[in-house]
């Protein structure tokens, strides 16, 4: 049976059980301590062991200890550079992600600003169509796309509308009557119920179903 002790104990053990009866044979106690436990007295002195004491395989794996941890601090110090570098790509794009987002409220802010006053001006028949610039139009039909979740972008992905088809199903979107249009587009009844019809083969719509009804829910 192997019993594991402190050197302490270990050298009492020899000392007094190994040879109890020769008080000179302590002197060769103290050298089998020494072989034994030689780091427990040279350690705390501070005395590397001199290489006639080290075995080759002792040296060899102190050697390869004193390898292993500088390969760890050497991995030690590139991790905290690799993570500087990322947390400063982090922070880079976060300040990118901030600008383009207060950029784009920006934006939303100016289109449903600008298409409000067009919508207003067309409600009260201050504006028609035919006098609308391009810019109206782009800014109209932008802010159907933020509120009515991209509602002239899907038309134009599914169908092929002109720029007509687009103003009118915008105008029915948002509720402007037979007798608004009119006056929107500066026409009679009949050419309202015309333009209807033509805007109701180019959705493709069955001619007992309702175009007001498939604008509403499209």
């Amino acid at each position: 049976m192997v019993i594991s002790t402190s050197p302490t104990a270990a050298k009492k053990l020899i000392s007094t059980k190994l040879f109890p009866h020769n008080v000179a044979i302590i002197g060769i106690s103290g050298v089998i301590e020494r072989c034994l436990f030689p780091s427990s007295e040279f350690v705390s002195k501070g005395i590397s062991l001199p290489d006639k004491v080290i075995s080759p395989t002792i040296r060899k794996n102190q050697k390869e200890i004193e390898e292993y941890a500088f390969r760890i601090d050497e991995y030690k110090q590139k991790s905290e550079e690799e993570q500087l570098a990322k947390k400063k790509k982090i922070a880079d794009l976060n300040g990118k992600i901030i600008l383009l987002t207060a950029e784009n409220k920006e934006l939303r802010e100016n289109t449903c600003i600008k298409a409000s006053c067009v919508l207003e001006q067309l409600n009260k028949g201050e504006l028609i169509v035919q006098r609308m610039t391009l810019e109206e139009k782009r800014n109209l039909f932008d802010f159907m796309d933020l509120i009515f979740a991209n509602f002239i972008s899907r038309l134009n992905s599914n169908y092929t509308l002109t720029k007509t088809d687009l103003i009118l199903a915008t105008l029915l979107k948002v509720g402007f009557t037979t007798n608004q249009l009119m006056f929107v587009f500066d026409c009679e009844r009949n050419s309202v119920y015309r333009m209807k019809l033509r805007l109701k083969e180019h959705l493709c719509i069955d001619k007992e179903k309702s175009l007001e009804e498939f604008i509403l829910f499209f």
